[in-house]
């Protein structure tokens, strides 16, 4: 039915969402990867706090420092570091050691979704040209790796929410 409608859609272009729609993460919640830094964060901090608890709390009041500050609806993973870093008193370059790993672990641990997969193809075989989107705070050549990694080409643009500081889920 999916590609019946594209197929006999006139509209030109077709958008996918790229994160569990083309590529999906093994994990019960996306969150669940900071879990996986705990160890290594940990030893990088001298500490035993939760690096998780760290994580998921600091991206949280990130969001309402950087969007109190300069309205953005959306902020970048480098931004939530910072942020974090400032914080939770983290040296910035353990911080950004930190966030390093955060990004090697989702281009590690993200996989095509084959159905995605079918239905861009599909798309770019009738004619269609594709644009991606996602709300994420990864930036763009992070997502572009996880892309390539997964064997996804021949999009014609990538629009991110942390770029355009808009969130898709309302229209922005």
């Amino acid at each position: 039915n999916i590609k019946r409608e594209i197929r006999e859609s006139k509209a030109a272009c077709i958008s996918f969402d790229i994160f569990d729609t083309l590529v999906v993460r093994p994990f019960y919640d996306p969150s669940d990867i900071f879990m996986l830094l705990n160890p290594t964060a940990q030893e990088l901090m001298g500490t035993f706090f939760s690096f998780d608890q760290i994580r998921r709390e600091g991206e949280m009041l990130a969001r309402e420092y950087y969007g109190t500050k300069y309205g953005w609806e959306d902020i970048t993973l480098r931004e939530i570091y910072s942020f974090i870093s400032e914080h939770y008193g983290i040296e910035r370059e353990t911080a950004d050691r930190i966030k390093e790993l955060e990004e090697e672990l989702e281009i590690r641990f993200c996989s095509v979704r084959r159905s995605g997969r079918e239905l861009l193809d599909f798309s770019q075989a009738v004619g269609k040209r594709v644009i991606l989107i996602s709300d994420m705070y990864l930036e763009e050549e992070t997502i572009r790796k996880i892309l390539t990694k997964c064997g996804i080409t021949g999009y014609e643009k990538i629009f991110i929410s942390c770029k355009y500081r808009k969130l898709k889920y309302d229209g922005g």
